[in-house]
């Protein structure tokens, strides 16, 4: 066994190598060498890929920048997961006012939940709209209102903890509710 065997970057060269030649199981045949992902003929000693590529970096691991191409200097990168997660040829592109990013980075930089962005593209919203529409979360996103309202308004009020006998119908234990501060003028007029 060669004494670099236990290394991160022989590893990773070692991995590459066998699923490129489809000596790694049946996905790894199907998504790599059926497809003709090949890589550098240099490569096919470890000192030709360590000269090219270098030491792999902690947190690291190979990844192809173009995932239609093979495995050679110019289309290699070391890679965290997160970047090869968002580099993967399954990975939904999306483009707003000419800003690309991957549908997993839009949701990070919009602060949208997935599964949120996903089920409005899936029931046909365009990707204008999917990306910038408000999400609101009736639960969490009560609270939050109130609060602006609250502190931005004085025509609003909170009421977080009602009384056991509460004017505006609100009995004690129920959920809070928004309620303007002339509710109770509204309703005292309307008895």
């Amino acid at each position: 066994m060669r004494k670099d065997a236990h290394r991160p970057t022989y590893r990773s060269w070692h991995s590459m190598k066998k699923r490129c030649n489809g000596t790694n199981g049946a996905y790894h045949k199907t998504r790599y060498s059926d497809r003709g992902i090949t890589y550098d003929p240099s490569w096919e000693s470890y000192d030709g890929f360590l000269a090219d590529m270098g030491e792999r970096p902690d947190g690291k691991t190979i990844d192809r920048i173009n995932n239609d191409k093979g495995y050679y200097k110019e289309n290699c990168r070391w890679a965290t997961k997160e970047e090869q997660g968002n580099n993967k040829s399954t990975s939904v592109l999306l483009t707003l006012n000419g800003e690309t990013h991957t549908l997993a980075q839009w949701c990070v930089i919009i602060r949208i939940p997935r599964s949120t962005l996903n089920k409005r593209l899936k029931n046909g919203w365009s990707v204008e709209r999917a990306l910038t529409t408000p999400r609101i979360n009736q639960r969490k996103d009560k609270q939050s209102r109130g609060s602006i309202q609250r502190q931005g308004d004085p025509g609003w009020r909170r009421t977080l903890h009602p009384p056991e006998d509460t004017t505006d119908g609100v009995q004690h234990g129920e959920r809070p509710r928004c309620l303007p501060a002339h509710h109770h003028q509204v309703r005292d007029a309307l008895s």
